[in-house]
């Protein structure tokens, strides 16, 4: 089953182009489709420069964002499955074929992400992805008022990590984050809410994904780590975004989590 890879740039030419690199590398028959969000006449030439050999390059009108960088993308593909990579991650040999194998091996699963780790040795593994609740932040907020309730909730976070980094075989998950994930095209051609879209057009960064897992598990569809599949995600901490996520924080949990939801409540 053919797989395309989706990537969004925005000025970084030289880090999305490795990213694109690592894609070819991992599996030579993977599609690439790179929107570039810069609207930089020079910078899209040294993007189209840089990027491997038989790599799509759709240039949009002016930064859309990622999410709807990525809805971009998708139109330029008719593969079945869709990969998103981060302009900051890489993939490390076999993530493609190991992410299709367990696709492939759970007709419910609508998509899988790989182990993902901060350096290329793989000494430092990033936690697993955590679904965004009302529930949750209601809990998160008594943590943080109530100091003697911090270790059961350190407990519990280590308990899940750990789980996750052990499993040796596709493991069910609430949320994945989407630096890198597979998703089944079908499972977008079939959703209620936005049918054969793969992200919210309301979220412009931040939150697109934990939408998207949400808005499928939702529809019935599962979610799943594919442990065999490994990505590097060089993370950077970004405090000049911090008015965008919180935009797009405000935005997901008016959609899900409104005024009748009864933790949404509690926290008001």
């Amino acid at each position: 089953m053919r797989v395309a890879a989706l990537l969004v740039n925005y000025r970084d030419a030289a880090g999305t182009a490795a990213a694109a690199a690592s894609v070819r590398a991992d599996d030579p028959a993977t599609e690439i489709v790179v929107v570039d969000n810069s609207d930089d006449d020079a910078h899209w030439q040294a993007l189209r420069a840089a990027l491997p050999e038989g790599a799509r390059a759709v240039r949009a009108e002016g930064n859309l964002g990622f999410g709807r960088g990525c809805n971009l993308a998708m139109r330029h593909t008719d593969a079945p499955l869709r990969m998103l990579v981060n302009p900051d991650a890489s993939l490390r040999p076999g993530c493609a074929h190991a992410l299709r194998q367990a696709l492939l091996a759970d007709a419910r699963l609508a998509a899988v992400a790989p182990r993902q780790f901060l350096d290329a040795a793989g000494a430092w593994q990033l936690p697993p992805a955590w679904l965004p609740t009302a529930l949750r932040a209601w809990v998160a907020d008594r943590v943080a008022r109530g100091p003697a309730l911090r270790p059961r909730w350190s407990s519990a976070a280590r308990a899940e990590n750990l789980r996750c980094w052990s499993a040796r075989e596709p493991l069910r998950q609430r949320a994945l984050s989407g630096a890198v994930m597979m998703v089944r095209r079908a499972a977008l051609d079939a959703s209620r809410a936005l049918p054969g879209e793969l992200f919210d057009p309301r979220y412009f960064m931040n939150f697109e994904d934990a939408d998207l897992c949400l808005r499928l598990r939702r529809e019935g569809w599962h979610l799943a780590l594919a442990p065999a599949a490994r990505a590097v995600h060089r993370w950077r901490n970004a405090p000049h975004k911090a008015a965008l996520m919180q935009q797009s924080m405000q935005a997901y949990f008016a959609t899900h989590f409104g005024p009748g939801d009864a933790w949404q409540a509690r926290r008001e």
